[in-house]
């Protein structure tokens, strides 16, 4: 069989293009192996660096807990007696007890910005005159 030299050209230009296209799917594995290690150390460091903003988040809400307690504990040895009053089933004041604490409870009221409106006298409401309109001349237009 005979090799004409168009044949051999076009065998050549073959050959060296997959040799380009060979050496360009390498570059190109290494490119893509580089930026996945790239992005692996940065995942890495991401992931360090929320676990430490966990740990001190956790750190911080357990000293806020502590101070807390520390707090509470503190007011209960100094307010023995509210604690026990709290710890009391409730029950109705009778007439006389009322009659006694009827300063406490009328500060109690004033102070409280809803109840303070208790017991003043209504405000009369002003009506403006309103026009009066005949609604069957409206309805036959």
């Amino acid at each position: 069989m005979a090799d004409f030299p168009a044949r051999a050209e076009l065998r050549d230009q073959r050959a060296e293009r997959d040799d380009q296209t060979r050496t360009h799917r390498i570059q190109l594995d290494l490119k893509k192996h580089a930026h996945k290690i790239e992005m692996d150390l940065h995942r890495k460091h991401i992931t360090e660096e929320r676990l430490t903003l966990a740990k001190r988040s956790q750190e911080f809400r357990e000293s806020q807990a502590a101070a807390r307690a520390a707090r509470k504990s503190r007011t209960k040895d100094s307010q023995p007696s509210t604690s026990a009053a709290l710890n009391q089933p409730f029950r109705l004041w009778t007439a006389e007890e009322i009659a006694t604490n009827q300063p406490k409870i009328e500060a109690a009221i004033q102070a409280d910005p809803f109840l303070r409106y208790i017991g003043l006298p209504a405000t009369p409401i002003r009506h403006q005159p309103s026009v009066a309109v005949d609604v069957r001349r409206l309805t036959k237009m």
